[in-house]
This record gives C-alpha cells, structure tokens and sequence, in this order.
C-alpha cells in the first residue's frame, strides 16, 4: 500500500515538473532566439531587445516605463501605463500591464471594437459612501 501511494504521489509531483519544465524550455529557447538575433545585429529584434549585464535579453522601455518580470518570470518587459494597449495572453517576452501600478489588462465585453488596454483595478473603500472608478480611453 505504502508502495502505491508513493507512486500516486510521485505522479502527481513529476506533472507539475513536466507543466513547470514546458513552460521553462519555451522561455529558453525564446530567450536562445532573441540573443542570437541580438548577435546577428537583426535591426527589428535590437530596436525592441537588448541583453542585461547578465547576458539576458531585456526589453527596451521608453522613458517613464518600468522594467517588469513578464508572465512567465522569463525575462524583464515593459510595464504598460494606465491607457496602454495590451494583450491578454501569458508568454514570455510580451509585455504587460504594470502590476505594482495597480494595472490590469481589461476587455470591454461590450464593446468588442475597442482593443484591450490597462486600467486601475477597482478598490472599493469601505470606510467611505462613495467609491471612485477612472478608466482611461484612448
């Protein structure tokens, strides 16, 4: 029994390794991609790419911009600010929406003409009657 639960259990462990191990690969071999192309001088990849003093590729933020872990924890990216486009998706290299900003990607459900962009996340403040909501649009 102690036998059969073992094996349960290290099922269960080596999956998460397999998920964590995927996700980890294809961030590496993006990050193999985009150094090489930083080496090879490719004009697009080192307009928007550049390595760190570790030698790992890092996004190029426009002044006012944070450099942000991505999704995935695979590399540094932009912070978007409040009225930035953005893309809903988890994949290393992208950027996103300023987390430490408060900033959430947000689709409008009902207008499915408008792009995604970043918005404060709504805090409600239960010591006051009246909560204030601002979203930006552009």
């Amino acid at each position: 029994m102690k036998l059969l639960s073992s094996l349960f259990f290290a099922s269960c462990f080596n999956v998460e390794i397999l998920a964590f191990s995927f996700t980890r690969s294809k961030c590496e071999v993006n990050k193999r991609e985009l150094v090489r192309a930083l080496g090879n001088n490719d004009k697009k990849v080192s307009s928007l790419y550049r390595l760190d003093s570790h030698g790992e590729p890092e996004r190029i933020c426009p002044a006012g911009y944070n450099l942000i872990w991505d999704m995935t924890f695979c590399m540094k990216v932009c912070g978007l600010q409040a009225g930035d486009q953005c893309v809903r998706t988890i994949q290393s290299g992208v950027d996103i929406c300023d987390q430490d900003a408060n900033l959430e990607c947000i689709y409008d459900d009902y207008r499915s003409d408008r792009q995604s962009t970043c918005q404060p996340l709504v805090t409600f403040d239960s010591s006051s009657s009246s909560s204030s909501l601002s979203y930006y649009i552009y």
